[in-house]
């Protein structure tokens, strides 16, 4: 009897010890399968999405970010993959890998970014998506900053921008409207649809909030152009207090979403961003708390309201100036001279192979032109 007990009790422990030592071993064996199944981080992603960009250098397809976007990995797949690797580790804590479980913790937190990275890089593809122009080479040379701003955001090495079709330098163009809305507004949307482009559209919050202006808010969502915000009183003091302009920002936000249904974080400064001090610029831009953006050809509209002729001087005189070598944002407000001159200053950029792209207000490459105070 004690020695069938004695035999019994050997039997165990070596059977016990040889599933520890074999459960051990499959960790360590699930562990180099796990690496290889997540071997596809953003970075492949990103080099893959560039790859496509080049191949279409040439014949540039509309529908190569779809492709993207439908062919890259899921969320979904993602969280899989770290539910396995949570379950491992956990389990794991009844063994000695003490090495192997830090390396399942720092891989983890690694394929957690990647998650989250995927996440966003579909989320900011759906929004270009939504906002691309009529214009394919300029979206072609425009996604390229959007990627290359995603990139710098996550710490990831951006990629150098081909902006070059068969030779020639694709240059962007930008069409932004400040002070609205108002009855000169559906005119500015006529003059656009005529040329098939779009505008960027900064409107004041006690503009949004009078009832006689919501048709045309709602002539601006229906013919897609882009709506940012301009304060809303447009009051200088009132602008150069972060927390009276705060205030301000999140009411008319709140009224756009109210009452139109539409949210936006894309904000002109009124009197552009240099009438703000470098704390408050950082604060705003660094922290991507809102979308600051600038201008560099002013058509001066505002000093001449009815003189369309000089206004369109002032916008040439500025874009000859600038010569090709950055792309251009024109600032319009919204005179009688704004619609004489804006038809013939879209021609003139278009003539000078500008490439007039819609505005993406949630992911676009520079926050502001000017430098701030110091």
């Amino acid at each position: 009897m004690k020695k069938n007990l004695i035999i019994f009790i050997l039997f165990f422990l070596f059977s016990f010890t040889s599933v520890i030592k074999a459960d051990t071993f499959n960790y360590q064996e699930y562990y180099q399968q796990l690496k290889i199944t997540t071997n596809i981080t953003i970075d492949k992603e990103m080099s893959r999405f560039n790859e496509m960009i080049k191949n279409n250098s040439t014949t540039f397809s509309n529908d190569f970010l779809e492709d993207f976007k439908t062919n890259s990995i899921s969320s979904q797949e993602y969280q899989q993959l770290y539910d396995e690797i949570t379950f491992y580790q956990l389990r794991l804590n009844n063994f000695s890998e003490i090495q192997l479980k830090k390396e399942l913790d720092v891989y983890q937190q690694q394929l957690k970014r990647n998650y989250l990275l995927v996440n966003e890089f579909n989320k900011m593809l759906d929004s270009y998506l939504k906002y691309k122009s009529n214009d394919n080479y300029g979206n072609f040379v425009q996604i390229q900053y959007i990627v290359n701003d995603f990139c710098l955001r996550n710490k990831l090495k951006p990629n150098k921008v081909i902006d070059t079709i068969e030779g020639k330098k694709i240059k962007l163009a930008y069409l932004t409207f400040d002070d609205g809305p108002s009855p000169k507004t559906n005119d500015i949307i006529k003059v656009l649809n005529k040329h098939q482009v779009k505008g960027t559209f900064f409107l004041v919050g006690r503009e949004v909030d009078k009832a006689r202006n919501a048709k045309t808010i709602e002539n601006l969502l229906n013919n897609k152009q882009i709506i940012g915000m301009h304060g809303y009183s447009h009051i200088y003091k009132k602008t150069i207090k972060r927390s009276q302009f705060e205030k301000e920002l999140q009411k008319t936000k709140q009224i756009l979403k109210n009452d139109f249904n539409y949210t936006t974080n894309l904000v002109r400064i009124p009197y552009g961003s240099t009438i703000l001090k470098k704390k408050d610029l950082d604060y705003y831009t660094k922290k991507q708390i809102y979308y600051l953006w600038d201008w560099n050809v002013d058509s001066n509209d505002w000093r001449t309201k009815k003189n369309s002729n000089k206004v369109g001087k002032s916008i040439n005189k500025q874009i000859d100036k600038i010569k090709g070598k950055d792309d251009i944002v024109v600032l319009y407000h919204e005179y009688s001279s704004t619609i004489h001159s804006l038809d013939k200053t879209i021609t003139k950029l278009k003539k000078q192979d500008y490439r007039i792209v819609n505005m993406v207000p949630e992911y676009f490459y520079s926050n502001y032109f000017d430098k701030p105070k110091k």
